[in-house]
Order: structure tokens, then C-alpha cells, then sequence
């Protein structure tokens, strides 16, 4: 940078600023030397020893843009040149279009003072790109994409300070030293494309185990080399065309790294700020100067702000690389791509419009602005809905239906299956203490969130499967979530409260009203129908209990049920054969529908071998796995072919039960008119 600076104010100085002026020159401003000279001069001819007529193309800032093949670029050094020996003259004759002649003694050397911005704008790209790529490779020497990124730095501090050269000469430079410094800006944009396609080669993962960058490099180095000494036809095969094919290839290795971290969140979050640092500065920079210079639009007064584009990337390669923390960046990342996209095909559409079809430059903005309105910004926004909806919440309803829905499950279970369900993440553990928020942690690999009723909290690890880091949007949309499910499981236990309350209710009054006039009934009646009293007892007596309690441990209600249809067997003389597993059965209570259906089961199956089938031996098999009851009753007796209506319908009604509890019930006559009946029964429910 100093001898940049250096190499400028050594440079004889007019004390003009000059601008072009259809195919001449005017003054912009006057100072120094040529303090006598009116703003506003339209100057045609320079004259010292000799006379040389002024062109527009002599302040061209960037000469292969404008003069793009061999034989126009080396005429444009030789003008120079000649430019340049008459500035060196102690004294020179500026002309005007009106023949005034104005009589300039240049100063020797330019005043730092008067040094354009543009020039230290440009010092300073190149400058902090070096700093940024050689400070990163400091710290992480071990690590080939910080050393690439360091020759990246390298090549851009070369194109740069040779570009803020000539782009600030007052009106020329010796053409030996223009041709230097072009041939520099020429190979630090060859070095820096090499080395970045490099970098992506190794960043964030490596892609093979091989190294291609030294060969890269090597071979850009060439293709400048034979561009400087002018082997090459034009600047578009010895500078264009290179970096487009370079830029072409750090997209195809952008699509091998987005693979390679699939289920790498750390390494894919890298990747994105990475890329988005990478393509939003070079795609604008190639969009706004090397792409029009392909179609013969000259953009090279553009090229010293551009340069401006690199400061993005090499902020977001410092980040990236040095591992800053990236989870924030999911949230908006496809958003900043569409933005990016956007301006991409409107600069685009507008230079293919101007070059290919030679429109005018207010028509052909028009066309562009109708084609970004009509195509381009609707179908980015059907992608950005459509990426939208691809994420968990979408499903929110469902999951907050089945809070709603699911009964035998704990809070504890049923939170676990709400995230999973909502983030699907690779794992779902304990975290350390019970939390009040959602925090992130492990820089976004994981999510601590609050338990139910005061349980602890729960970590999830790698959000969709391991594509994604967690991000704040993440934290928001669970601590909704678990707001909602508190508030919903609140209002299912005060329903659940109502409902018991109800039950019992019902259970008194059943007990108190309709007990007590059986109970009269069964005393004032003939000894004939008293048995069908007793049984009406039994009945309601099963639906009393089931109704007032909340669950009954199975065991306990075989127990109830074998004594029952024992007293039963034994009062009739008949063998009771009851058999079921001693040890095995489940522990947790049945609900009551369960409970109140298993003992009408039974002793619907006893009552009607009993009373229909008139045997000397029952038998009634119970077989219980962990979540299902079997029963198989039999017994030796004869009945009817045609069976009593009243047995049809009590087993009737108990399958038209069986079928809302999800059971299976087979009544069949095997081998004769005896009854075999069969029971198979889910012992809990999975929905309401």
C-alpha cells in the first residue's frame, strides 16, 4: 500500500480534475498549476514539443473493458505513453474547443492531499483482505482453507492497489508502468479466484485426498503470465472467462459441501454463512463488471466500487471460519439468498436487454422491472412459502389435537412426543435441571426445554434429523408450544375433575334411589322372579362400582368375579374350573369402561352355561399378556339348537361393547350346540 501511494504522488500533476465530455475532456475542477484554467473548459489538444488531440478514452479507469483485444490495448499504452512524456515537459499548452490556449507548469510530484478517496477506498479493500485472510492463517496454520484464504488476500490486494493506481491517474501514466500494474490486477484476480476454489475444496469439510489447489494455482498463475506478455487474442480468454469458470466451479463444489454436511449442523451452518459471504459479493461483482464487458458494455467506472463487494465476503469467511456462532443464521438465511437472487437476475435481465437486443437504456429497465413483477417475484415467493412449510410447525395443530386426544399417556411422554414430533430431532434426553425457557445450547446442536408439572427439562439434539442447528425461532415456537400444552392439560384435568365428579354423583344416586326400590322389590316378590331381581342387583351393584371408582387393579376384579360365579357354580352343583396366570398380571388399574366390561363378560358367559346349558362342569381359561386379556369360557352342557332369545341378546350386547373397547368377541358352538365363547381385549386405551 505505501509504495502504491508512493507510486502515484511520484506522478507529474496538472492540479486538473477531468471528466469525459462526449469525445473530449472537461475541466471539473481547477487547483495549483492549473488554478487559471475556467471550470468547465471543454480542453481538446495537450502541446509541449509536440501536439496531441485529447480522447474520452483517455480516462477510460479500466482500459480491458474498454479496450478488450491485443492491438487496442497495446494503442491505448502507446497513447499513454506519449501522454505521459508530455506531462513530464517542464511547461504545457492545454487547448480548448474554442482554440484558447492556456499556458501549465506541472508540479513534479502530486500533493497527498490531493489523493482521490476513491484511491484509498480501494487501498483499503485490498489492505483489509490481506489482514482478514493472513490473520485467520495465523491462528489456524494447520488448516488449508485458511491458507488458501490467505493467498486469496494476497491476489486481492495486488488487483486492488494496481487498479487504484491507474483508475486515479490524473490523466495518464507512463505506458510501462500501466502495463505492470494492469498485468498485476490481472493476476491478483486469476491468484484470488484460484485460491477460493481451493478454499471451498477444503471448507468446511474436505471433498477428497487430494489437494488441487497448488496445481490451481500454478495454472492461473500461467494463463496471467501468458496474458501480461500478450500470448493471448483478447481479455476475455486471458482474464474473463477464467474467473467465470472458476466462479462456475466453486458453485458445483458449493453443491458437494451442501451434501457432504447433511447431517453435519455445525459444518452446514458454516457452510451457508460461507457461501452467502462468498456469492452475494463475487456474483454481484462479476454481474456488475465482468459480465457486461462479455457482452461489449463497458462498466469499468464501476469496477473501483465494486471492489467494495469483497469487504462482505472476507467479513463473513473471518466469522465462519473462526467458528462464530452461527444458530441466529437459519432464520433469515433464505430470505438474504432471495434478496441476493433478486437483484442478480433484474442486473441480469437488464444488461441482456440492453446488449442483445440493443434497446435503449429507460426501455429496457422497463421490460426488466415487468419481467422481476411478473415472473421472477412471484415464483420466489411461492419458494420461500414453500420452504416455509416443510418445518414441523406446520403440523402444530395435529400435535396440539392429539394433547387433546391422548389419555393414558403421562405429561412427561406426551411432551416428549410433541417435540419430537416438532422438531424431529436425533435424540431426545433429560437435561441437567428443570428450566423455566427454552434456551439454546452447545451453539445451537442442542435445545434445553421446560418439563411438564414441574418435571425436568428436556435436551433435544440436532434439529431435523441433524440438517439444522437450533435457532431463536426455535426457542419461540417452544416456549408457545409448552404454554399451550400447560394450558390444554389443565383444562383436560378439569374436565377429567367434572367428569369424576358427575360419575359419583350419578353412582349416589343409582346406590340411594334405584337400590333401595330393588331391594323393596326383591322382598315383596314370588320366590320365581326373584332370582331375575338378584341378578338386576348384581348388575347395577357392577355399574355402581365402576362408576365410582377410578380404576381397579386387575387382580382384584378376577378375585371378585371368580368368588361371584363360584357362589353361583356351587349353589347349582356344579364344578367351577377357573384358571389363570398366578404371577404376570398387570399392575396398573384398569379404567372403569374396562373393568365394568371384563366382569359382564364373565358373568354373562356363567349365567347363561348356568341357566341355558344346565352343565356339571365350567370352565373359564384367563391368559394376560401386557397389554391383553384373554378369556375363554366352556362348559359340557346340552342346550337347544335354537338358542332362548334372551341369551342371543345379553351376548349381543356385550359384542356391540366389545366393539367399542377395540375387542375381540367369538361366541361359537364347537362340536355340538355348547356355547365356547372368547375374548380378546385391549387393556388400555390409546384414544379417547
Amino acid at each position: 500500500s505505501t509504495l502504491a501511494v508512493l507510486c502515484l504522488l511520484r506522478q507529474p500533476w496538472l492540479g486538473l480534475q477531468l471528466a469525459v465530455d462526449g469525445d473530449g475532456l472537461r475541466v471539473v475542477a481547477a487547483r495549483g498549476p492549473a488554478t487559471g484554467v475556467p471550470v468547465g473548459t471543454r480542453l481538446t489538444a495537450l502541446a509541449a514539443d509536440r501536439s496531441l488531440v485529447l480522447h474520452a478514452g483517455d480516462l477510460t479507469p479500466e482500459p480491458d473493458t474498454s479496450h478488450p483485444d491485443r492491438i487496442a490495448f497495446r494503442d491505448f499504452l502507446r497513447r499513454q505513453q506519449q501522454l505521459a512524456a508530455l506531462l513530464a515537459q517542464p511547461s504545457i499548452t492545454l487547448i480548448d474547443a474554442q482554440g484558447q490556449r492556456y499556458q501549465v507548469e506541472p508540479a513534479a510530484a502530486r500533493p497527498l492531499e490531493q489523493v482521490p478517496l476513491l484511491f484509498w477506498f480501494q487501498v483499503l479493500v485490498g489492505s483489509t483482505g490481506l489482514l482478514i485472510g493472513v490473520g485467520v492463517w495465523t491462528f489456524r496454520r494447520t488448516d488449508p482453507a485458511a491458507r488458501y484464504l490467505a493467498i486469496t488476500g494476497v491476489g486481492l490486494l495486488l488487483s486492488a492497489v494496481a487498479a487504484a493506481i491507474y483508475s486515479s491517474r490524473e490523466l495518464a501514466l507512463p505506458g510501462s508502468l500501466f502495463r505492470v500494474l494492469h498485468a498485476l490486477n490481472g493476476t491478483g484476480s486469476l491468484l484470488f479466484c484460484a485460491a477460493f476454489v481451493a478454499t471451498l475444496w477444503h471448507y468446511p469439510l474436505r471433498l477428497g485426498p487430494r489437494d488441487p489447489g497448488a496445481i490451481l494455482i500454478v495454472l492461473y498463475l500461467a494463463i496471467a503470465a501468458a496474458s501480461a506478455l500478450q500470448w493471448l487474442p483478447d481479455f476475455d480468454i486471458g482474464l474473463r472467462l477464467p474467473i467465470l469458470a472458476g466462479f462456475t466451479a466453486t458453485i458445483a463444489l458449493a453443491i458437494r459441501q451442501w451434501r457432504h454436511t447433511r447431517r453435519r449442523p455445525l459444518e452446514r451452518a458454516a457452510l451457508q454463512w460461507f457461501l452467502l459471504a462468498w456469492f452475494s459479493g463475487s456474483s454481484a461483482f462479476l454481474a456488475l463488471v465482468f459480465v457486461p464487458a462479455l457482452f461489449g458494455v463497458d462498466t469499468g467506472a464501476l469496477q473501483a466500487y465494486a471492489f467494495g463487494l469483497f469487504l462482505t465476503i472476507y467479513a463473513g469467511l473471518a466469522f465462519g471460519i473462526a467458528r462464530y456462532r452461527l444458530f441466529q443464521l437459519d432464520r433469515w438465511w433464505l430470505n438474504a439468498w432471495s434478496v441476493l437472487a433478486s437483484g442478480v437476475v433484474f442486473a441480469g435481465v437488464s444488461f441482456a436487454l440492453i446488449a442483445l437486443t440493443r434497446l435503449d437504456t429507460p426501455l429496457a429497465l422497463a421490460l426488466a422491472l415487468a419481467a422481476a413483477g411478473w415472473l421472477h417475484f412471484p415464483i420466489r415467493q411461492r419458494i420461500l412459502n414453500r420452504a416455509d412449510g416443510v418445518s414441523g410447525v406446520a403440523a402444530l395443530p395435529q400435535l396440539l389435537q392429539a394433547v387433546v386426544a391422548t389419555d393414558d399417556a403421562t405429561p412427561h411422554s406426551l411432551w416428549r412426543d410433541t417435540l419430537a414430533r416438532l422438531f424431529r430431532p436425533l435424540d431426545i434426553a433429560r437435561g441437567p435441571a428443570q428450566r423455566e425457557t427454552a434456551q439454546i445450547a452447545d451453539n445451537g446442536l442442542m435445545l434445553d426445554v421446560p418439563g411438564l408439572d414441574d418435571d425436568r427439562s428436556l435436551r433435544l439434539t440436532g434439529c431435523d434429523g441433524g440438517r439444522r442447528l437450533f435457532n431463536a425461532r426455535d426457542i419461540e415456537i417452544a416456549q408457545t408450544v409448552h404454554l399451550v400444552t400447560e394450558r390444554l392439560l389443565s383444562y383436560r384435568r378439569a374436565v377429567d375433575i367434572g367428569v369424576e365428579r358427575e360419575r359419583l354423583r350419578v353412582a349416589r344416586d343409582l346406590h340411594d334411589d334405584v337400590g333401595a326400590r330393588l331391594l323393596e322389590l326383591l322382598h315383596a316378590t314370588e320366590a320365581d322372579t326373584q332370582q331375575r331381581v338378584r341378578d338386576i342387583l348384581d348388575e347395577l351393584r357392577l355399574v355402581i362400582q365402576s362408576l365410582g371408582s377410578n380404576g381397579e387393579r386387575l387382580e382384584d376384579l378376577l378375585g371378585m368375579c371368580r368368588a361371584e360365579i363360584g357362589e353361583r357354580c356351587e349353589s347349582r352343583e356344579v364344578a367351577l374350573d377357573w384358571r389363570q396366570p398366578e404371577t404376570g398380571l398387570p399392575m396398573p388399574p384398569l379404567d372403569p369402561h374396562r373393568a365394568l366390561f371384563i366382569a359382564r363378560v364373565l358373568r354373562e358367559g356363567a349365567a347363561n352355561a348356568l341357566r341355558h346349558a344346565r352343565p356339571d362342569r365350567l370352565r373359564i381359561d384367563i391368559g394376560c399378556d401386557a397389554s391383553t386379556l384373554s378369556i375363554r369360557i366352556e362348559n359340557n352342557g346340552v342346550i337347544e339348537t335354537t338358542a332362548p332369545p334372551i341369551a342371543r341378546r345379553g351376548l349381543n350386547t356385550l359384542s356391540g361393547r366389545a366393539q367399542t373397547l377395540g375387542a375381540a368377541l367369538v361366541v361359537t358352538a364347537p362340536g355340538g350346540p355348547c356355547w365356547q365363547i372368547e375374548l380378546q381385549l385391549p387393556l388400555y386405551a390409546t384414544q379417547r
